[in-house]
């Protein structure tokens, strides 16, 4: 697109060059306005130019971008002193007690001096890895270069205005050129020519393509320079408005770039964020899961040891019934171990070993240990097994703590009903040869059609103390074992029926 749109730039400006050059001597009515117009757009136009140059200079410490930085504000500066010193711009024959050659000698130094830094640019780029600037030092090699060129344009401009009887004549009146111009012009042309060349030769950027452009057009306005005779003739007008335009096109890509630049930078740091929010948000829900599943066995563990306590404290000792809850308690601790490795085995990218799990007795597992909490919640349990089942292939720990957080949310529901005794039923069934599916259900109130995709969703909760993990880790749980959970409403006992289907292994199969 950019090599496109320079090419499109050379064939206007070869163009103009091509129609204005027939007319270069045509002389045209005086605009005094002309000079201060153009020269102060360029001087805006070079200082932005120098200014993002040298913010790229910061970031990549290229030496040849400092000196083209230092091209750009030396061309600002001295085509601001050229403005100040043009005969009939601001005073008759120029501020600063400038003659009639200040403002010609000012433009050949602007245009000796900016080919100067172009070419050196061509010349100092393709070492510039092996020749970067110290980071530590990148502020005040900014500041001494950035007053050096003001010191020597400020120097330039003293000695063409305080020394000019000292400099050979440009001009023989205020409107007429001496023959001198041509060879002073011959020597700018040459040293654009030569950049032109080693920028060709060696261009690598976006920046080195519009940079030929910018020579080209120095170029042009340079051969017009030696066909006029004159100030205020056509070519007079036409070389320096077309330069304009080139400088502003070039002021554009800076400025088209850095946007883009910054937008890259915008998206960069969006995604950072957005990773570190993933990263945070993981571990939130790592460890409100440990919280989750902890809770039920150390609850357990709790109970059954006060229920100890209370026996040994007895005037008679049931020290045997004692006995029992201490296995119960040991059993429970041992439940919340299960369940850290079940969590750790969940959580990290390390792959998962796989072993035969029955599931009729990981069902009948899972009952046992909430068996306490059964009974005291007074919940009627069914039970419905197919026989000779298959095994399947997973995580018998991860398994089991899908079955008792099902169960668990079952019993919530069942007991929160008040009609009748809550009744939990169970179910196994072998589908095919490929698929065995469990089923729980529960005769609580049952679920909103509308809302039983999201209960799968982290989270996301109907219970008001509920953190909304348990289903969302299930899900997970199910989906990596390459089953599927799934939930609608109970026909036969009118709340939920929560169905998980596990594959069967090709080994297993009949």
């Amino acid at each position: 697109m950019q090599k496109r749109f320079a090419l499109a730039v050379s064939v206007l400006l070869t163009v103009a060059f091509a129609i204005t050059l027939p007319l270069a001597q045509v002389h045209l009515r005086p605009i005094e306005a002309f000079i201060p117009t153009l020269q102060g757009i360029f001087s805006v136009a070079d200082l932005i130019t120098a200014v993002l140059l040298y913010s790229n200079f910061s970031i990549d410490r290229s030496r040849s971008l400092l000196i083209l930085a230092n091209g750009y504000l030396f061309a600002a500066f001295i085509t601001t002193a050229f403005s100040l010193t043009f005969p009939g711009a601001f005073a008759p024959t120029g501020l600063f007690g400038a003659g009639l050659q200040s403002a010609a000698w000012l433009y050949m130094l602007w245009h000796f001096g900016f080919s100067v830094a172009v070419l050196l640019y061509a010349c100092v780029k393709i070492s510039d890895a092996r020749t970067q600037v110290p980071s530590g030092s990148i502020r005040s090699v900014i500041v001494c270069n950035t007053s050096f060129v003001f010191i020597v344009v400020c120097a330039m401009t003293w000695f063409v205005t305080a020394r000019q009887d000292w400099l050979p004549p440009i001009f023989s009146d205020r409107f007429h050129l001496t023959h001198l111009i041509i060879y002073i012009t011959a020597a700018c042309l040459f040293l654009s020519t030569i950049a032109l060349g080693l920028l060709w030769m060696r261009r690598r950027t976006v920046l080195d393509l519009w940079l030929m452009v910018v020579a080209l057009a120095m170029i042009w306005e340079l051969v017009i320079g030696i066909k006029v005779t004159g100030r205020y003739d056509f070519g007079f007008y036409a070389g320096r408005i077309y330069t304009l335009f080139v400088s502003i096109a070039v002021l554009n890509l800076f400025l088209v770039e850095t946007t883009k630049l910054d937008a890259r930078l915008a998206r960069a740091n969006m995604s950072l964020r957005q990773e570190r929010d993933s990263k945070m948000m993981t571990l939130a829900a790592m460890t409100s899961s440990i919280s989750h599943e902890m809770r039920q066995p150390l609850m357990a563990a709790t109970m059954n040891a006060g229920a100890a306590l209370q026996y040994l404290k007895r005037s008679t000792a049931d020290v045997e019934t004692a006995c029992d809850m201490l296995h119960s308690v040991a059993a429970d601790i041992g439940r919340a171990s299960n369940v850290l490795d079940n969590i750790r085995d969940l959580f990290k990218e390390s792959d998962r070993v796989d072993h035969g799990v029955d599931v009729n007795k990981l069902v009948l597992g899972s009952l046992t240990i909430l068996g306490n909490d059964i009974k005291d919640r007074g919940v009627a349990v069914q039970t419905d097994l197919a026989p000779e089942l298959p095994q399947t292939q997973g995580h018998r720990g991860q398994l089991e703590q899908v079955l008792i957080n099902l169960l668990n949310n079952a019993l919530d529901a069942a007991e929160a009903t008040p009609r009748g005794r809550p009744v939990l039923q169970v179910r196994t069934v072998l589908k095919g040869s490929a698929e065995i599916a469990v089923t729980v259900e529960d005769s609580g109130d049952g679920i909103d059609p509308l809302n039983a995709e999201r209960l799968f969703d982290p989270f996301v909760t109907s219970k008001t103390e509920g953190m909304g993990l348990g289903l969302a880790i299930a899900r997970l749980i199910v989906e990596r074992h390459g089953g599927r959970i799934s939930v609608s409403s109970s026909n036969a006992l009118g709340g939920a029926l929560f169905a998980v289907t596990l594959p069967v292994p090709n080994s297993a199969r009949n």
